[in-house]
């Protein structure tokens, strides 16, 4: 005779329960490689050997992901390389993590002599220009190759613009359709990729930072030749703008704290922090600089393989968010962020709120169009019919974002 069927609602919970325990397990090796990751970054950045018991009980799979979402594979390889962890793991595991190290070496190599065949250029056309970011702050390493580079950035005379993308399309790059109002970005095979800006910040970015940077030229000293470059003070008050945009935004990752710490440690005790702590003031920067610099000297000042017995709850989740974030950031947090500067005060995200959210997302406004859709700012009477054609590739090409979309939109809280 077959059972009756209560059984079967308890089966259920015992499923759900197991899946949700699994989750559980899966997010605290998760956090476990972040923790592995920042110690043995920070072992690199001293050039210690790591404690052979701290490699013991490492999951190296869930580290080298961990590593590589966090753009950090070459500086923990070098770490690696210094111990005895290669013998621990997979021989095609540990040739990944090698792969990865030589890989940001050899990019850096071809980047840089890329870099100086397109500063002779400027300098022989008489275009201004400066380093920016990343290019600036690896060097800063202590060894070559172990900031992991995505692309150059550079800032150039405006005037210069036409030179510059002859000059790229004659090298052979192509121009990628970024739709950005502030940089063209260009990339040629088999890994040059720069990003050539004529502003710092853009009509979608805070207007403090928009206004700031607006005549940023009048900020800068001159280097060598046609080069310029900020006094360290105001290089690190824009390293931490350009963090903060990113942290707002879909958010930032470790590397960005791996940075500050860096630069701190290299440039700090030549700071004027008085007018560094004047500048960050007037972009509203304070909090978030400071957060920043207290982070990254937690994780990478020493390798403390015990780190999180020195936390504060309010320090996890910070980490906890640089962690989920990535190197570039992600579309919940994105959702989250904008949900929450919606609603400035501390109650949970209301409906009013995600209506509000979605009616923007639906109607973008005119620094939206001026960014991604110029023909609509420059012709208003086109404005309803994009929209027309904006609601429809919704709901059909790009339906399965829009899906995830909504999905995060009903979990933030």
């Amino acid at each position: 005779m077959k059972e009756a069927g209560p059984k079967q609602p308890v089966q259920a919970r015992e499923e759900a329960g197991a899946e949700q325990l699994a989750q559980v397990r899966k997010e605290a090796r998760k956090k476990q490689a972040a923790l592995d990751m920042i110690y043995l970054a920070s072992c690199a950045l001293h050039n210690i050997e790591p404690e052979k018991g701290q490699l013991d009980e490492i999951e190296w799979d869930v580290l080298y992901r961990t590593a590589k979402r966090q753009s950090m594979t070459a500086v923990v390889c070098m770490a690696l390389e210094a111990s005895h962890a290669f013998t621990k793991m997979e021989p095609a595991l540990a040739k990944k993590w090698q792969d990865d190290k030589n890989k940001s070496i050899r990019k850096t190599v071809l980047m840089d002599e890329e870099w100086q065949k397109m500063k002779g250029f400027m300098e022989s056309q008489g275009i201004w220009y400066m380093p920016l970011k990343g290019l600036v702050i690896k060097d800063l390493y202590p060894k070559y190759g172990m900031r992991q580079m995505a692309d150059y950035d550079i800032l150039f005379d405006p005037a210069g613009h036409e030179k510059l993308q002859a000059y790229m399309a004659g090298q052979g790059y192509e121009r990628k359709d970024n739709k950005s109002n502030i940089h063209d970005a260009y990339y040629m095979d088999p890994v040059y990729n720069f990003e050539l800006h004529w502003a710092l910040f853009g009509d979608l970015h805070n207007p403090a930072w928009q206004n700031y940077y607006k005549n940023v030229k009048e900020r800068l000293i001159p280097d060598k030749g046609s080069c310029y470059r900020f006094r360290d003070e105001d290089f690190y008050v824009y390293m931490t703008a350009h963090a903060c945009k990113h942290y707002r935004s879909g958010g930032t990752g470790l590397r960005a704290l791996m940075d500050c710490y860096v630069y701190c440690q290299k440039k700090g005790d030549a700071l004027d922090w008085y007018s560094v702590r004047t500048e960050l003031e007037l972009l509203d920067l304070t909090e978030f600089e400071q957060m920043c610099r207290e982070l990254a000297f937690c994780l990478f000042s020493e390798p403390n393989p015990y780190l999180t017995d020195t936390l504060t709850e309010k320090q996890r989740k910070a980490i906890e968010y640089f962690i989920g974030s990535g190197t570039y950031g992600t579309t919940e947090h994105r959702i989250e962020n904008q949900l929450h500067a919606l609603q400035r005060d501390e109650d949970a995200v209301s409906i009013k709120t995600k209506l509000h959210y979605l009616w923007r997302r639906l109607v973008p406004n005119m620094a939206w169009f001026r960014t991604f859709v110029p023909f609509c700012y420059r012709h208003k009477w086109a404005i309803p019919f994009f929209m027309i054609y904006r609601v429809l590739r919704g709901l059909t090409v790009r339906r399965k974002k829009l899906w995830r979309e909504i999905q995060t939109l009903r979990k933030v809280r």
